[in-house]
């Protein structure tokens, strides 16, 4: 009989050891989701932010909305370089991650992180000026690149492993270049990147990461976003002061222009090859051009448009998802993103993501638009078959560009 009761105690003390280890977990959990940072979980897709002003890549897993963070700066004989990445490309193959990075601003060690701040508010206000105006004369003349004790910092397309989420590779491509947008051809052998400062694109190998070879755009243009064509025949380039689509015949080298009606920000290319679109800022509309018949098209944006910036086509070709940014050159700022019917030439649905919406990107398997919120710091999942926010998640200062990794499936392209 000592023996049962003891045997009972024994028992009763580690059923109360569990329960009580259950009540820390709970608790733990609980406390991490209350406090945005849900637990994680192996990860089948991934959504990758560039997170501007904080100077990392956040990497989201959209089924828990757990976030973790990639940091772009690096020391250099002592000195702190801060990294802005305005745009973060998944290449289509899946293995790599491209980003543009500029360098923001530099600090000793011991100096506050406000001072890195600050060099980044002026850069991203030069970056407003350039964008604003038609003329060479918006251009600085003077080269305002920070400096290490080796001589100035070069802007740099930063390559990471997308398996790791590690670095694998800093590419230096020049000073006060303001690097934007890289985009890769669809067997992820080159890399295409515009730099806005400067009139250039460059093309870099995409295993070897050697520089190829490097475009000059017509003076003033200001090249900012750019795409790919699904056959890997050119590159359509959103010329924002020269105010025309550029075209990059990729075998050839030549490059042709398209006028546009006002500041291009964006490109984008259907799967199928039948749409090219540009984002239009000022005049707020969406520029829709058919490569075959070489037609140039306008959809006007609804009158409580505040200012288009990125956009991205549905795998199946027929609609794009637009996010229309407002904020800045003293615009209002929109919480609007615009559904359209590239067949119709209509918005069809307008979504609510959040404040200053800006990058934008599709998955592949069309159910899900993830959407950059610039004011509110976060980014917004789109259900696409009802056309509603599913989840919305706190990554960051200024998050910009976005693209979407999917296991088995590679990089959005």
């Amino acid at each position: 009989m000592r023996f049962l009761k003891k045997l009972s105690y024994t028992k009763l003390l580690v059923i109360l050891y569990v329960v009580a280890q259950l009540g820390v977990i709970v608790w733990y959990a609980a406390n991490r989701l209350s406090s945005n940072e849900p637990l994680a979980v192996e990860a089948s897709q991934k959504v990758y932010a560039a997170v501007e002003e904080d100077g990392k890549i956040a990497v989201i897993n959209p089924e828990n909305q757990a976030v973790k963070y990639i940091d772009l700066s690096q020391t250099v004989n002592g000195t702190d370089t801060h990294y802005a990445p305005h745009n973060v490309q998944v290449a289509p193959d899946g293995r790599t991650v491209w980003v543009t990075g500029n360098a923001a601003g530099e600090h000793q060690h011991g100096t506050s992180p406000l001072n890195r701040l600050k060099n980044l508010a002026g850069q991203l206000s030069l970056f407003k000026k350039v964008l604003a105006h038609g003329d060479e004369e918006a251009m600085p003349a003077q080269d305002d690149s920070p400096m290490s004790a080796s001589g100035p910092v070069q802007d740099e397309v930063i390559v990471i492993d997308a398996a790791t989420d590690k670095i694998i590779k800093r590419i230096g491509l020049g000073q006060g270049l303001h690097l934007a947008h890289v985009a890769l051809t669809l067997d992820s052998q080159f890399a295409f990147v515009t730099a806005q400062e400067k009139d250039l694109i460059f093309k870099i190998n995409g295993s070897t990461y050697g520089v190829e070879q490097q475009y000059s755009v017509k003076a003033g243009s200001g090249p900012h976003g750019l795409r790919v064509a699904p056959d890997s025949v050119a590159v359509y380039i959103a010329n924002s002061t020269g105010k025309s689509l550029g075209v990059l015949d990729i075998a050839s080298g030549s490059l042709s222009y398209i006028p546009l009606e006002g500041q291009a920000v964006q490109t984008g290319v259907t799967a199928d090859g039948k749409y090219v679109v540009a984002s239009i800022y000022d005049t707020k509309s969406l520029a829709v051009y058919s490569p075959a018949a070489k037609k140039l098209s306008y959809l006007k944006l609804p009158a409580e448009s505040k200012g288009p910036i990125q956009m991205y086509p549905t795998p199946d070709s027929r609609y794009v998802y637009l996010a229309d940014q407002g904020y800045y050159f003293n615009q209002p700022t929109s919480s609007s993103v615009y559904k359209i019917d590239l067949v119709e030439l209509k918005v069809v649905t307008t979504i609510k993501t959040g404040q200053a919406p800006h990058g934008v990107a599709v998955s592949k398997d069309g159910r899900r638009a993830y959407v950059t919120n610039l004011q509110d710091g976060n980014v917004s999942a789109i259900d696409t078959s009802r056309d509603i926010v599913v989840w919305s998640v706190k990554v960051g200062a200024q998050p910009n560009g976005i693209s979407i990794w999917t296991e088995g499936a590679g990089g959005t392209p």
